[in-house]
């Protein structure tokens, strides 16, 4: 074993500190390769991983819409107090479909786009927000695309069933990402499944900065 460890010495002290410093890189990279490949060769950013998922799933190059994620804040609106918490979300739009992405599931769900509003739910996303100071709420996300770029307000109201046959209802006031964008956090009570929403029907109306009705267009939601 001395013998072992002697031969060992004399190797290294030949080698030199220069080539020992690249052997011990050269490990020091394969073991990280390792622990990267054990988790599934994560990328830096949410968008990085959204691009690379668009490319697995063979899908064109889409506008990305919404990015919750800690890379990319919603730096498209001035709604501090909606917080996603630790749920990233990428949505990509694309003539046709809305791609939607959650790195912590790894999974890619599309949506169809029909000519105009369009709803594109998040399922099992929480965002929650503080309507007052000291109370908290929270729900399921889902967003209208193409909606008329002039509304000022939006409201939707969803009918749904729980597994039970339950009747689940919500009504609530939506918030605007940007021009044709609105966003609203669903929910029928305090407790709530990821998918209550799910093939319930929705009646969405948005109206002008004076109040008056520009739209108001009934739906029903895709399931999960």
């Amino acid at each position: 074993m001395k013998k072992g460890w002697r031969k060992l010495e004399s190797i290294w002290e030949r080698l030199g500190w220069g080539k020992m410093l690249v052997i011990n890189l050269a490990l020091c990279a394969f073991l990280m390769v390792l622990i990267w490949s054990r988790f599934g060769y994560p990328l830096p950013t949410a968008e990085m991983e959204f691009r690379r998922m668009e490319r697995t799933h063979l899908l064109p190059r889409s506008e990305i819409v919404f990015n919750s994620g800690k890379d990319g804040p919603l730096r498209w609106r001035d709604l501090p107090e909606l917080d996603f918490g630790r749920d990233d979300i990428v949505i990509g739009a694309r003539d046709g479909y809305a791609c939607v992405y959650k790195p912590e599931y790894n999974i890619v769900k599309t949506y169809h786009l029909a000519e105009g509003t369009t709803p594109v739910p998040m399922y099992h996303v929480t965002a929650r927000w503080m309507p007052s100071p000291g109370t908290i709420r929270a729900g399921i996300p889902l967003m209208f695309l193409q909606t008329p770029e002039e509304a000022e307000q939006a409201m939707v109201e969803i009918n749904a069933k729980d597994s039970g046959g339950k009747d689940l209802r919500y009504r609530g006031e939506g918030w605007r990402l940007a021009p044709g964008q609105w966003i609203f956090a669903a929910a029928p009570g305090d407790s709530f499944s990821g998918d209550w929403y799910a093939g319930g029907s929705y009646t969405l109306t948005l109206c002008r900065a004076d109040g008056s009705l520009l739209l108001e267009k009934n739906g029903t939601l895709e399931e999960y």
